[in-house]
Parts: structure tokens; sequence; C-alpha cells
């Protein structure tokens, strides 16, 4: 209806400009939303002397909310949960559909300063709504579960955010209200994702980001959350198409301004893979701002970038590593999510690991896997670099074993079996005209040790990785040279010449 009508008459409508601006904000057409509040403000300022008190402040209350959600805005946490407070007291009883929005954001902002009057504020609305029971007091009720999902997500307590999501689908499916169901679906296969449900989550995600009336954050927190359910299940092709098809969807809708989240997707999954080059190169050719928060933003970029440097074989970057760490570390508005703050903390125990303080490393790590059991985490501990999985083992055979670690490194080797399998008929049909260049440096290494007969554990220790970093490196090696046991292989590759210029002390000087 709104563009039926002549822009002249649009300009001069305060209720009409705030209209297009949500409008502009849904589609995520932000340039267009940050325009049309500008003009709105515009307009209140020229007719102020007409309005009251109470109009006044609530049209103020519904352009600060837009400005909050801004993709580009620089506001601080405090300063957001102000202006999210004071639209929430502004609106309220106005019927409006700001008012539903600031149901959702502002204790979603609150969460991180005042978790405990947060949640009393969304279940006060919640069971008001509840008592009310019209059709409006629905509606308000599935926004407000929509501030409790990311309060809890705030607060790390996957568990309730699942059930809370889980009513909320129910609520908006019965109400036939596909946006909402979509938002539902979001925090739904999130929380499958973080308890490993991989074949759920995707279900989940993938009925939320296809939903036609899916909001912007929705469809690309959803992608980002899909391509790591693929990633995670060794569908790397189909995670990097699903990427390309979201990109081509912001560009089509004109909504660029989102595509550095899809950016840092892409680098998150590099550095999954181990691929810290792909990941520095779409960090540092984007320019991605890495401090810049946003509610739904995945991951933020300096948690990546300091991953990426850290980790570089030919020149880590341990100094400045840690110094963006620690300042993500205590900012609020950056760590939203718990699982952020997970990963930065194993971003700094791998740093003490890496500089020599092992009992800094276990002290970090003991703390955090007691409280990633406690609130039902997996996936936030494994989806990272491949040296993660490492310090894990570490940590498990030198420090302490326990059940829920023993989980944790379990889903990894299945993961591991379900690839091998995969490639298993690929590596042996190739396998008699592979030489030296078919195996990587870390796979000679441990071939070399398998030469001197080492135990797995002494191999681990002259190389500083883990038993089942070794064992996963000789499973490759036996693919590789169509082996079936140390001896056998060393046979092969010295037959084949890989061994035969190859010193018996070359190892151990090499790591010593």
């Amino acid at each position: 209806c709104l563009d039926l009508l002549p822009p002249d008459r649009i300009a001069e409508d305060i209720e009409l400009l705030t209209a297009s601006a949500w409008v502009y904000q849904i589609r995520g057409r932000h340039d267009k939303m940050r325009a049309t509040v500008a003009r709105a403000r515009q307009v209140i300022a020229k007719n102020r002397s007409s309005m009251d008190e109470t109009q006044h402040h609530r049209w103020k209350a519904e352009l600060d909310i837009m400005s909050v959600l801004d993709v580009t805005t620089s506001y601080s946490l405090e300063q957001r949960t102000i202006l999210m407070k004071n639209a929430y007291d502004a609106l309220v009883g106005t019927g409006r559909f700001a008012e539903l929005n600031a149901c959702t954001y502002y204790p979603a902002y609150l969460a991180r300063i005042d978790p405990e009057k947060a949640r009393t504020l969304v279940e006060g609305v919640i069971s008001e709504c509840a008592l009310d029971g019209s059709r409006w007091s629905i509606f308000k009720t599935l926004w407000a579960r929509g501030g409790y999902f990311m309060l809890l997500g705030s607060q790390g307590d996957v568990q309730n955010w699942r059930i809370q999501a889980t009513y909320s689908c129910a609520e908006a499916e019965q109400l036939g209200i596909s946006r909402m169901i979509a938002q539902a679906q979001f925090f739904l296969g999130w929380a499958q994702y973080e308890q490993n449900e991989l074949q759920d989550a995707e279900h989940t995600l993938r009925s939320a980001i296809l939903n036609p009336d899916t909001g912007i954050l929705i469809l690309v927190g959803g992608g980002d959350r899909l391509a790591r359910v693929l990633t995670a299940q060794g569908h790397h092709t189909e995670a990097e198409d699903l990427l390309q098809s979201l990109t081509s969807r912001l560009y089509a809708s004109q909504s660029g301004e989102f595509l550095p989240m899809l950016r840092l997707t892409r680098a998150r999954i590099a550095l999954t893979r181990g691929d810290l080059q792909l990941a520095l190169s779409i960090i540092r050719l984007e320019d991605i701002d890495l401090k810049k928060p946003m509610i739904l933003q995945p991951v933020p970029a300096g948690v990546l970038y300091a991953g990426a440097i850290m980790l570089d074989p030919q020149s880590p970057d341990l100094v400045t590593a840690r110094k963006i760490l620690t300042e993500l570390e205590n900012d609020p508005a950056t760590v939203y999510w718990t699982d952020i703050e997970f990963q930065i903390h194993q971003y700094l125990a791998l740093l003490d690991y890496l500089e020599g303080n092992k009992d800094a490393a276990a002290s970090r790590l003991r703390s955090l896997l007691a409280l990633a059991e406690k609130r039902g985490y997996r996936r936030a501990l494994l989806d990272l670099h491949p040296r993660f999985i490492d310090l894990l083992s570490w940590y498990r055979e030198e420090v302490e074993d326990t059940t829920y670690l023993r989980s944790l490194l379990e889903i990894v080797n299945q993961a591991h079996k379900v690839e091998e399998k995969e490639q298993s008929q690929v590596s042996k049909s190739s396998a008699c005209a592979r030489n030296l260049d078919d195996l990587s440096e870390r796979e000679i290494e441990v071939l070399m040790g398998l030469q001197q007969r080492l135990t797995n554990k002494e191999i681990a220790a002259m190389l500083g990785i883990s038993t089942l970093t070794v064992k996963s490196h000789t499973r490759n090696i036996y693919g590789k040279l169509d082996a079936n046991s140390r001896r056998q292989a060393v046979a092969i590759a010295v037959k084949k010449g890989i061994l035969s210029e190859i010193s018996s002390t070359s190892l151990i000087s090499s790591t010593g």
C-alpha cells in the first residue's frame, strides 16, 4: 500500500514515514530505513509544538528502536539498553508494532547487564498476556518469548531456550504467523545444533530460512547456523552453496549491509577446516570490523582473526592475538552470546598452552568444561580449528578424564569414521600410485616415528600433538600407502623411497 502513495505525501506524514521505515527494516534495507528515520525525526522536530509530551515520546521511542537495530550503529551495550528501556516504557499498552519489538529487544540487551531483572520482565509480560487471553496478547507473548530466547542464549541456558522455542513454534503455528514460526525455528534449530542433534537441526533451520516471511536477521543468522550444521556433517560443498545462495538473495533484495555476517561465516568455516589463510584473507580483504557487535552476529571477527594469526604456522602472532582476545573478553556487547564467551576462553587456553603455561591452560579449561557441561553445550567447543581438538585431547590425557569430555571427543571420532568411510574407496583405488607428494608434512613426521618404533604417546610428545591426532594421521598413512600395519606402512614407504633419505634421528632433532 505504501508503494501506491505519492512520495511527497509520505515525506510529510510521521505515521507513514514510520510505517515505511519498519518495512525497510524487515526487508533488510537498512540504508533506506536510516534515511526514512532521519526524515521522520525532521518532521517530528518541525511539528514539535503541536505534539503533547506523550506523543513526542512515543514517536521518538519508535524511531530509537530502529536506530538501535540499524546494522551500522555504534551504540554501546549501555546505550542500547537505555534507548530500549525508554522505548519499552513509552510504548507499553499502545498496541503498536514497535511495542512488540520493545518486548523483544529490551530484555535481550538488559540480559547482559542485569539478567535477573530481564528474566523477571519477560516472565511478567508472558504471565500478564496469559491472563488477558486476547489475540493481541498472544502476539505480544510471541514477541516476548523472542526476548526470552535471546536472554537464555545470552546466559547459556540451552535446554530452557529449547523448551521456550518449542512452545513458541506451537503458538505461532496455531495463529498462522509465519514470521514468528521462523523466529522460533531459528532458536530451536540453534539449540538442536548445540546439543549435536545435527539432522534435526538441519531440518528445523532449513524450514526457518526457506520461509518467505522470515525477517532479515533470522534469515542471515539461520543461514550461519545451517552452514555450521552442514560443515559439522562433512557437507562442505553444500555449506558453501548455501552461503552463495544467501549472498545472491541479499544482493537481489539490496540488503548488502548484511553481507559481512555471511563472510564471517565463511571465515569461521575455513578455520573449522584448518584453512587459516582463507580465513585471514576473508577478514582482511573485506576489512570487517573486528569488534562491531550485532545481536545475531555469529562470532565477532576479532575472535576469528585472533585465532588465525595465533595458529599461523609460518609466523604465529601470539602477542596480538592475546591483546585482541583480552579486549573482547571484557566487552559485554561483543561477547553477547555464551557460546562466544566459551570460544574466547578456548582460544585463551590454547594461547596459554602454546606459550608453555600449561597450568594456566588447564585451569581455564577446567572451568570452561564444567560450565559447558552444566549448560548443555557441545558444538561450541568443537567447531573451531582442529588444534582445539588436540587441546581437549591433551587435557583429557594429562589433566582430567571426565565423562563429558569423553563424549565430546567421541563426537569427533564418529565424524572421522564417517569421513574415512566415504573416502575409503577413493583412497584404495589410487593407493598404488601415491608417492611422497601425497603424504602431508605431518604424516611424514608420524611415519618417521613409526619407523623408529615409537609409541603413539612418544610421537605425540615429540610433535606437540595429542595421541588421538597421531592415531588419525596413522589411519591416513595406512589408507594412502594401502597398508594394514605399522611395519607394512614403513616397508612400503622405504620401497617407494619416501623414507630412504630420512635420518633415524631427524624427528627427534626437529622437535627437541
